[in-house]
């Protein structure tokens, strides 16, 4: 067996190991409980990620003769990860979302799939306990190999596909909203990165098997389709890792806005609202958000979005931030960094992190907050 295939078979089967061992520190993890529902269908997509690199596994290693029904009956469950992904971060994130048994309908394709397979499991159950029924099975398999496995295999990509299209959108809606309603950098780009990281896989995925049906007609060295497997592997320890680490608070329920041809004039809560934080300076606490202002200004939550989104041209995130970094270049300018370091000055001033803080502040100046300490210290020289 050659070197490469060692490696990948080991990278595999340890993708395979790590997914098992994730399951069950995950149902044994005290969770917040609305994301339970969600964790469930985080368990059953890393379960049947991880089925899925046991077999490959199993299928490049040359013993799937010896397990034809494993090899067979479990590519059944690839298609069960698009609608995994979708359910699992839909749960995650909107935490008013409840089970329906609608929701249920997205597994159908699953069971047609795995009823597609039954005559061949049946096969398989019938001969599997004589030399000529190996043989029937030995067939089979090849069979399945040659003309059975691909189309499935696109099936399964094609489901995914349109599932993280949807679970893109509602990602980005959420990301959107927890704009409106927290001061605070959006703690759970990862979920994205682990979106975008899967749909990469998919597009390479495309890509060589179109390369493999219409240039080298089903002929392509399987090696080229390894990085799937891998990618697979890495989506394992990715995903099991953050949901290990993050605890996901709940997002109050936002109400649609009104949309109407002539704006609203907002002049009077503009007014109250910068007196307001000029005065008492709400955006100094780390914890600030629209809910907590809109009961310290006594304006509606969905009116102070409006305030803020169509009177100052803002968001939640980006109003409450530039108050914080016009009181750190404040302190600056005071010359308090004689006395404190820069990373004091941010929280005290309302950030809650190094990186946050340093990000926001050249966002917002075009410096970085030593170039602009750096500035005022020449300036005033």
């Amino acid at each position: 067996m050659p070197l490469y295939l060692i490696i990948y078979l080991i990278l595999t089967i340890l993708g395979f190991v790590q997914g098992i061992i994730l399951v069950i520190g995950l149902v044994f993890k005290k969770q917040s409980q609305h994301s339970q529902i969600a964790i469930v269908f985080l368990i059953l997509l890393i379960l049947t990620l991880a089925l899925e690199n046991l077999r490959i596994s199993i299928l490049n290693s040359g013993i799937y003769q010896q397990y034809p029904l494993f090899a067979l009956f479990t590519i059944s469950f690839g298609i069960a990860q698009g609608p995994l992904v979708w359910l699992y971060q839909s749960f995650f994130l909107q935490s008013e979302k409840r089970f329906k048994k609608m929701d249920a309908l997205h597994f159908v394709p699953v069971f047609m799939v795995t009823l597609y397979h039954s005559p061949s499991v049946w096969v398989i159950l019938e001969n599997t306990w004589t030399l000529e029924g190996m043989v029937r099975i030995s067939a089979l398999v090849t069979s399945f190999q040659l003309q059975g496995f691909l189309p499935i295999q696109l099936l399964t990509a094609l489901s995914i596909t349109i599932y993280l299209g949807f679970s893109l959108k509602v990602y980005i809606t959420y990301q959107v909203q927890f704009k409106n309603h927290s001061s605070q950098p959006f703690a759970y780009r990862w979920l994205g990165h682990f979106l975008r990281f899967y749909a990469g896989l998919l597009i390479y995925f495309f890509l060589v098997t179109i390369i493999d049906i219409f240039i080298f007609s089903y002929d392509l060295s399987v090696v080229f389709y390894y990085p799937v497997n891998l990618g697979i592997t890495i989506l394992v320890y990715w995903i099991g890792y953050q949901n290990w680490i993050f605890q996901m608070p709940s997002l109050p329920k936002i109400e649609e806005e009104i949309e109407g041809k002539i704006a609203p004039n907002f002049e009077p809560e503009m007014k109250l609202l910068k007196v307001f934080m000029q005065e008492e300076k709400p955006y100094l606490n780390p914890e600030l958000t629209l809910k907590i202002l809109a009961q310290e200004t006594s304006i509606s939550p969905k009116k102070l979005t409006q305030v803020l989104n169509q009177g100052f041209g803002k968001n939640f995130f980006e109003f409450i931030n530039s108050y914080r970094v016009e009181e750190v270049k404040k302190r600056i300018i005071i010359g308090e960094t004689e006395q404190f370091t820069l990373l004091a000055i941010a929280y005290e001033s309302g950030f809650n992190s190094k990186s946050a803080f340093n990000r926001i502040f050249k966002e917002q100046t075009g410096m970085t907050p030593r170039q602009f300490q750096k500035s005022q210290s020449t300036a005033s020289k």
